[in-house]
């Protein structure tokens, strides 16, 4: 589920490849399940929404058919299936689990992917502008900072990472949660810190606030 001040887009099941659905907030009706229509275009099942903070008619999807796609929506919603996109993001060579815009540069996404790698796209050419590897497993999670100069990118192989893509320089690495489950990173940016949500070894769900000037410890940790 994603949204913005104008639609909300949820993924649906639907025969015949990936989909979702477009709900127009100022017109909001009972749908029919049968009859709604789609954005509809990935040969299989979408996993990711995400609508730009630029243009509130364009949202990218990602997809388990290893493709990333741009879509724009009508400033009247949906009213027949969309089957086209504006562009399709090709190059992952396994599936496209979630998609992020960035936060100062109008038409560029980034994507994470099972084949281990995160990649950065010009939106408007399609083009891979760069790419991120050396991760041991899949990438899970992955957040800029104010100005959109580095992202911090959560791994299942238990490390954070702060990358400075158009460089490609690691500027950061550390293991903040013991637990064997993924974990989730949001970067604060008001403070320039950063936010962990994962397991420790007992498998308790902790928060963890770390600064980039001593990672050596967090400097806050709240577990449940």
């Amino acid at each position: 589920l994603a949204a913005n001040h104008k639609f909300i887009s949820c993924i649906w099941e639907s025969s015949g490849g990936g989909a979702f659905i477009v709900l127009d907030l100022n017109n909001p009706k009972k749908i029919d399940r049968n009859s709604v229509p789609l954005v509809k275009g990935h040969k299989r099942s979408v996993l990711d929404t995400a609508w730009s903070p630029f243009n509130a008619n364009i949202v990218a999807s990602a997809s388990e058919d290893n493709t990333a796609m741009i879509w724009k929506i009508p400033d009247e919603g949906l009213t027949e299936t969309l089957n086209t996109p504006q562009q399709t993001l090709k190059g992952h060579r396994n599936k496209v689990s979630r998609v992020y815009w960035h936060p100062t540069a109008e038409n560029v996404v980034t994507t994470l992917s099972h084949d281990k790698t995160v990649r950065v796209w010009d939106v408007t050419t399609g083009d891979s502008k760069y790419k991120i590897e050396g991760f041991e497993k899949e990438v899970n999670s992955l957040d800029w900072n104010r100005n959109g100069s580095l992202c911090a990118i959560a791994s299942k192989d238990k490390k954070c990472r702060v990358h400075d893509p158009r460089s490609g320089q690691l500027c950061y690495e550390w293991s903040p949660h013991d637990g064997a489950k993924g974990f989730s990173v949001a970067w604060i940016t008001k403070f320039n810190q950063i936010a962990t949500v994962g397991h420790n070894k007992s498998s308790l769900r902790e928060l963890k606030l770390w600064d980039l000037s001593d990672l050596t410890a967090p400097k806050k940790t709240v577990s449940s």
